[in-house]
């Protein structure tokens, strides 16, 4: 890693210094190139300006003379500022002061001559200055060419430089790159050769583990990070194993103790179930008897109050029948008003029968004499119909009633002669009643004693069967109690059982 490191160092620092080379290359070829360049035209520029100028001097008013005048000594004072920063910078020294010479001649000539003969209107003389000037102008034109030629060929030097520092900068990081890449390569395999076989022992360790055998080790010593991670993992190993022979002989012992446990509660539970079972039995004989004893109790209870109330009855039935005597004759003869009065009821229907025959008659002549009258007796025909049948419905009314009556009549004969026996026999059951409550009056004293008897061998019933009923409580307890222990003793086997069969996938021996 740190021979990595070095060669990444080396390259970051190659990369640095030449792109600082390529830095200085290029701003060379601004401050050598560029700016040389610019400068020198904008002398050239302000040169030819001067010359127009000259000219145009020359053709102009005393006006514009005067401001042509101005203008070219501001462009020359231009020139010589921008010279000034230029000549430090130009490519050919020689050539540059020859072309500074002959515009300094030029300006001379200009200020000296030109001016003159322009003022004086010495037009031959302003020619030859002019033609003078046009002789050095071509100079200077050649140094302008022979200056920008040297500045393009110091670009194109420049412009080199910078390729071939960028090219050995490349060459560089290539080199120092490939280098520190195999180098890395080289360590990276070395580490890996180091690393991949302790973790393959490690894993065949971790997969044997998975497997459910504790007894291999991964046999790496060594003291970095896999071997710490080995060691770690032995340690686990080992732990491991001691757990699980301990969990083995532990759940051996649980399961034989469940079996044990088994064994006394399945005694327990026999013995129980037997005692339950005989106690259950005792316990239903002795309510059965309890019940009878309480049923015959009862039932003597019972005959001694139906006895008395029999008693009571007969004797209450005596002057019952005595009463019934007087109401049967009463009774006869009231039902035979009642014929009487049937008869009478039969009578008024009778009358009403003919009335009804009447209105029926009637109701038919009205019903002629309707149809006579015409178109005016077809109201009354109607009324009249209505009436015939009214009367028609009463007569049928009055029949009924008169069946009902006749029907009564014959209802009230048999009544009569009903009563007539009823009485007789009520005589007859106050005579029976008479000898009945002399007997019950015997019986009432033998019940009440077998009552008593009764009730005595109740009571006892009852405790037998109560404290048989608690020895059957108790003995169901305990056999409730031993099927949950014995449960509880199946689960321990099973939870056993479950623990033993998790701990036989693991090996913990050779």
């Amino acid at each position: 890693m740190v021979s990595v490191a070095v060669a990444c160092a080396a390259v970051i620092l190659i990369a640095v210094g030449g792109l600082r080379l390529v830095d200085e290359k290029a701003n060379a070829v601004y401050g050598h190139g560029v700016v040389p360049i610019e400068h020198l035209a904008a002398v050239h520029e302000e040169v030819l300006r001067v010359r127009m100028l000259a000219l145009n001097y020359y053709m102009s008013d005393a006006e514009y003379r005067a401001k042509e005048d101005t203008e070219m000594t501001e462009r020359t004072a231009h020139v010589d500022e921008i010279w000034a920063k230029y000549l430090p910078l130009t490519a050919d020294q020689k050539t540059a002061t020859a072309l500074k010479a002959n515009f300094d001649k030029f300006n001379e000539l200009r200020t000296g001559k030109m001016m003159p003969a322009a003022l004086d209107g010495r037009l031959q003389d302003f020619w030859d200055s002019w033609n003078q000037g046009t002789g050095l102008y071509a100079e200077i034109d050649e140094a302008f060419q022979t200056l920008e030629k040297a500045h393009a060929d110091s670009a194109v030097q420049a412009k080199q430089e910078v390729s071939d520092a960028k090219a050995t900068v490349t060459t560089q990081v290539w080199v120092i790159g490939v280098l520190g890449l195999l180098l890395g390569l080289g360590i990276a395999l070395l580490v890996v050769r180091a690393v991949v076989g302790p973790v393959r022992r490690v894993t065949a360790v971790l997969k044997a583990v998975a497997a459910g055998d504790l007894t291999r080790d991964s046999g790496v010593r060594s003291r970095d990070e896999v071997g710490q991670m080995a060691d770690a993992l032995n340690l686990a190993t080992a732990s491991m194993r001691e757990a699980v022979t301990t969990i083995n002989g532990s759940a051996a012992t649980v399961l034989e103790s469940s079996r044990n446990l088994n064994a006394v509660n399945d005694h327990l539970s026999s013995g129980a179930t037997t005692a339950s079972g005989r106690a259950a039995a005792a316990q239903q004989a002795a309510e059965d008897v309890a019940r009878l004893v309480s049923t015959l109790s009862a039932a003597a209870e019972e005959m001694g109050v139906s006895i008395r109330e029999i008693a009571t009855n007969a004797s209450d039935a005596a002057g019952v029948a005595g009463e019934a005597v007087s109401v049967a004759s009463e009774t006869s003869t009231i039902v035979g008003k009642l014929g009487e009065s049937s008869a009478e009821i039969g009578n008024v229907v009778k009358l009403i029968t003919s009335i009804a025959e009447q209105t029926n008659l009637l109701a038919l002549n009205a019903t002629i004499e309707a149809a006579r009258a015409g178109d005016m007796g077809k109201g009354f025909a109607v009324v009249a119909g209505e009436v015939k049948e009214l009367a028609q419905e009463t007569a049928k009314a009055t029949e009924t009633i008169g069946q009902r009556v006749e029907m009564i009549q014959s209802d009230t004969d048999s009544a009569v002669a009903a009563i007539e026996r009823i009485s007789e026999v009520i005589v007859r059951i106050s005579d029976y009643q008479t000898t009945i409550a002399s007997a019950v009056e015997e019986q009432t004293a033998t019940t009440a004693e077998i009552s008593r008897s009764v009730a005595e061998a109740a009571t006892g019933a009852e405790d037998i069967a109560r404290n048989i009923s608690e020895v059957a409580q108790a003995a169901a307890d305990t056999t409730a109690g031993v099927t949950s222990s014995r449960t509880a003793a199946q689960h321990l086997a099973g939870m056993a059982d479950e623990l033993t069969g998790a701990v036989r996938r693991f090996e913990v021996s050779r």
